[in-house]
């Protein structure tokens, strides 16, 4: 195993990027495309999705810094980039980071610079999500003692739309697929079990254990309704 091994990932991160890295591998397939795609990751300062598209071009772009090479800093709302500058805009479990008034804006600079495909990956609303996250929440807060930053701002921000979003990609002239993934019911579970074991060090190398296991067997056929990720495609 190496630090690049994408198999290595927690669940949760991999398989957001794996959904994302397949989608687009159907894409370059049906597109008989040879060339590397231009990829800009928004909201990508980790850079994990070049563990999964190697052969790609990816640039990254984010309002916080990091030290990964190729990162820009910059807002999702103003991307700093020229229009059609990417063939793929990608963002992972960022736009319910965006507050609801400036998401509309976030959809639109995607769109303007990406040149052929926008996919924007993570959790939209529903009843079911949100109970959920608030039991993840409260699983955390209760036996870990941990508040936790990102579920935070899903309550402060609010899930967004999905068929909200889904309307803005069509309006701005994409025709758009939705995709789900990640079992709902077992990503809670997964959840508080995974981040139970990340709380102990004692318990750290079988977390790591846990994650390859479900990464390598489980990932395919995680993705009976009602799921907790959409990837829309546009």
């Amino acid at each position: 195993m190496t630090k690049a091994d994408p198999l290595a990932l927690p669940f949760d991160q991999y398989q957001r990027y794996r959904l994302v890295a397949d989608l687009l591998g159907e894409l370059r397939r049906a597109t008989g495309r040879k060339t590397p795609f231009r990829v800009l990751d928004v909201g990508g300062r980790t850079a994990l999705l070049r563990r999964f598209l190697e052969r790609d071009r990816i640039t990254l772009v984010d309002l916080e810094p990091a030290l990964e090479r190729g990162l820009v800093l910059g807002d999702g709302g103003r991307l700093p980039f020229q229009s059609a500058s990417f063939d793929v805009v990608t963002a992972f479990d960022t736009l319910e980071h965006v507050p609801p008034g400036a998401r509309e804006a976030f959809v639109a600079e995607c769109r303007r610079v990406a040149q052929s495909w926008v996919i924007l990956a993570g959790p939209y609303h529903s009843e079911r999500v949100a109970e959920a996250e608030e039991l993840l929440k409260r699983f955390l807060a209760q036996k870990l003692g941990v508040e936790h930053r990102y579920l935070n701002e899903h309550r402060a921000h609010g899930l967004p739309e999905r068929s909200a979003v889904e309307a803005q990609l069509a309006a701005l002239g994409g025709e758009v697929a939705s995709v789900g993934h990640a079992n709902l019911d077992r990503w809670l579970v997964l959840m508080c079990l995974s981040m139970y074991m990340d709380a102990d060090p004692a318990l750290r190398p079988l977390a790591a254990a846990f994650h390859r296991f479900y990464n390598a067997s489980l990932y395919a056929s995680d993705h009976a309704a009602p799921v907790y990720r959409h990837a829309l495609v546009a």
